[in-house]
């Protein structure tokens, strides 16, 4: 539909179109990119807020996200905040507190998303889930732990049995060590992006972290020729955009001469005070990859009582296999000598598939021939595709150092350009 029309329309029927949408996502960012003016854009979707508002609360808090959380993953986080803070007598909205949360901490002011968190009233299962989950993410624990109780009286039975296990073992691996600056910790972030860096980098400043900014590598930067001579298959811009950067980073950990290096994306969040001494305790010697993220162990807060270790790729690979979409390369540790063996890897046989399954497949022994899951036939493919030889010493960890926590981000134009 031309941008004319919703120039020219009632902002009604942009709400209804929204509220009425299978994917109203996928629409907000379609007339939400229109615009040629940041202004512009905000005219119209104040007008749109306006309209829903008066719609009812469904509706306004329906739109409200979707537009905030669009105006978040372009960058406009001064637009996103005029939005989250404008509507002060919008009545009981669910949605309020999450979107100023997070324009907070796109704004890098950790601090006073804290204390936003913390005034959060809980009041039903969403604001419940809401509050536990930023306070979880900015590591209040103290605070998390004295609402418990409000969080249990309110949340569905299932919302707080999975909160309150996170509670339990995140809170008893909690430990803060001086001696983490001794792994320095790479965070890609694309230049148009930075804001997505400022609140990350305080929190892992917080665990005692030395977070490095990697500055990411659009899909779109990438010459032509480097794609044909390096990547084996067709692959859309922002896995081009992804593997280019997560190959700088461990060209940057080889060039270091540190022994190790934790790499994140800028959806990767601390998951708490970790220690590096704990896992480099508990890691094999001959280990060349650990992924710390909490997609690469499923279902992890299910286990009652557990308790941080590492468990090679394989003996965690059928819980991958059938429940995880996408494993996610937003947190990983890896070694020197893990990281020559990917860039060597790369040289010889090139990028087939998106990055995160493609290291991840080299940890693991075998797929039968008779699977048929999601993960499985990416694996197999993988190999078919590049004909590799690699085998790297891959592990998990039981509890994830890192939380995927796009705090307003799209994953989908992340690197594309």
């Amino acid at each position: 539909m031309p941008l004319s029309f919703f120039k020219k329309c009632p902002a009604t029927d942009f709400v209804d179109r929204v509220c009425d949408s299978d994917s109203p996502r996928a629409l907000v960012e379609e007339i939400g990119n229109r615009f040629s003016s940041n202004s512009e854009r905000l005219s119209f979707f104040i007008d749109a807020c306006n309209s829903a508002l008066k719609s009812g609360g469904q509706a306004f808090g329906k739109v409200l996200n979707l537009v905030c959380a669009f105006l978040i993953s372009r960058g406009d986080i001064d637009s996103a905040y005029s939005i989250a803070f404008k509507y002060e007598d919008a009545g009981d909205v669910a949605v309020l507190p999450i979107n100023r949360s997070q324009v907070m901490f796109r704004r890098g002011d950790v601090d006073a998303a804290i204390e936003y968190a913390r005034s959060i009233n809980i009041k039903c299962n969403w604001t419940a889930t809401v509050a536990s989950t930023l306070l979880m993410t900015y590591h209040d624990w103290d605070h998390l732990g004295s609402r418990l109780a409000e969080v249990k009286r309110h949340a569905r039975e299932d919302v707080y049995s999975e909160i309150s296990s996170k509670f339990s073992i995140l809170t008893r691996s909690n430990r803060f060590e001086s001696s983490n600056a001794s792994i320095p910790v790479h965070c890609i972030n694309l230049d148009r992006d930075v804001h997505r860096f400022m609140g990350l980098e305080q929190l892992y400043r917080k665990v005692g972290c030395d977070v490095r900014r990697q500055a990411g590598v659009l899909g779109s930067a990438v010459p032509r020729l480097m794609q044909q001579t390096l990547f084996k298959a067709e692959l859309p811009p922002n896995s081009v955009g992804c593997w280019s950067s997560q190959v700088r980073a461990l060209e940057v950990i080889v060039e270091s001469g540190h022994d190790y290096g934790m790499i994140v994306e800028d959806d990767g969040l601390p998951a708490f005070h970790f220690s590096f001494q704990g896992l480099l305790d508990a890691l094999p010697k001959d280990a060349d990859i650990c992924f710390l993220n909490d997609r690469s162990v499923p279902g992890w807060w299910r286990v009652p009582g557990q308790s941080m270790k590492l468990v090679n790729i394989n003996q965690a690979y059928d819980d991958v296999a059938s429940d995880v979409r996408a494993i996610g390369a937003d947190g990983y540790l890896v070694s020197r000598a893990g990281a020559i063996k990917i860039l060597d890897e790369l040289a010889r046989n090139g990028a087939v598939k998106h990055y995160d399954w493609q290291i991840y497949s080299y940890g693991i022994d075998a797929v039968a021939d008779g699977d048929e899951r999601h993960v499985s036939k990416i694996i197999r493919d993988i190999r078919r595709r590049s004909g590799t030889c690699l085998k790297l010493n891959g592990y998990v960890s039981t509890v994830p150092f890192v939380i995927h926590s796009p705090m307003g981000f799209n994953a989908r134009v992340h690197f594309k350009g």
